[in-house]
């Protein structure tokens, strides 16, 4: 891969992103450049890829893909920057975004103001990965415009672009959101998980640094086994969470009892609600981006 790779915005998720592809190969430093508005950002940001300070026009003009990895609700003045600065779109460029609940046809609303050419437009491309993706372990949820020729070298580019940093899913855009509150959201829920198991432990008596190692290896692990087996569908069937949980509960047992302890304060609702208020919240700053 030849072409350069820019982000506009430099946050936790571009900094994951930007270390897959140089992780991989996929890229080299030179082929990576971000901006964002603040010197604190180049502290994270990779090196030794390019940093421009408060430069998106930077990022148009050299990147032919280009991430929107900044807040949703920086959206607009980012664009009104590269209005000023004259910029423009053409179909050279494809635009990939990671806005949370900014829709493609919000998007493509927004940008037009920088296509003069609507029959030369840019390719504009929804992404939602996780910052898993950091360490090749992530899981992206991707959509396009139905329209959009799933030849496009833009569109095989950008699945190859997320595929350095783990699976990737094409889904309808009408779960875009829905996938972004379980995969985007979801290390933090277990994180969550993992601290809280972590202060069980260390009640009854295990040292905290011990407990997090032991944490840690139970989601890799448990994932793992919940994961090898999807992948065989002669064993998909055993490898649901259900049937493992339950090879694992012996009658009687300490498991079970812990079991019932978890079901008995609502854990299991608990995430369902979790996953629908994130849902919600990303449905609401969608709608936000759109009324502006």
């Amino acid at each position: 891969m030849w072409t350069k790779v820019g982000f506009i915005g430099a946050g936790n998720m571009a900094q994951a992103v930007a270390t897959s592809l140089i992780r991989t190969g996929l890229c080299i430093p030179a082929q990576i450049i971000a901006s964002a508005p603040s010197e604190r950002f180049k502290l994270h940001w990779p090196e030794p890829m390019d940093f421009a300070l408060n430069d998106n026009h930077r990022i148009i003009k050299e990147a032919e893909y280009v991430f929107l990895a900044m807040k949703p609700q920086y959206l607009d003045s980012a664009i009104q920057g590269l209005v000023n600065d004259k910029v423009t779109l053409n179909s050279s460029r494809c635009i990939i975004s990671m806005l949370v609940g900014v829709d493609l046809e919000t998007l493509k609303k927004k940008l037009s103001v920088l296509v003069p050419n609507p029959n030369d437009a840019p390719t504009i491309i929804r992404v939602m990965p996780n910052t898993a993706m950091k360490y090749g372990k992530g899981i992206t949820g991707m959509c396009h415009d139905v329209h959009l020729d799933k030849e496009s070298e833009h569109l095989n580019m950008a699945i190859k672009i997320m595929e350095q940093g783990g699976i990737v899913e094409i889904i309808p855009e009408s779960m875009m959101n829905s996938f972004g509150a379980i995969a985007g959201s979801g290390c933090a829920y277990l994180f969550l998980v993992m601290d809280a198991m972590a202060d069980g432990a260390v009640k009854q008596g295990i040292p905290r640094d011990m407990a997090l190692r032991i944490g840690a290896q139970l989601l890799k692990g448990s994932g793992q086994l919940v994961h090898k087996d999807l992948l065989r569908m002669d064993h998909a069937a055993q490898a649901h969470p259900a049937v493992i949980k339950d090879q694992i509960c012996s009658p009687g047992g300490s498991t079970i009892a812990g079991i019932h302890a978890l079901e008995k304060a609502g854990v299991r609702c608990a995430f369902i609600d979790a996953i629908e208020a994130a849902k919600k919240r990303s449905d609401e700053i969608g709608q936000a981006a759109k009324n502006k």
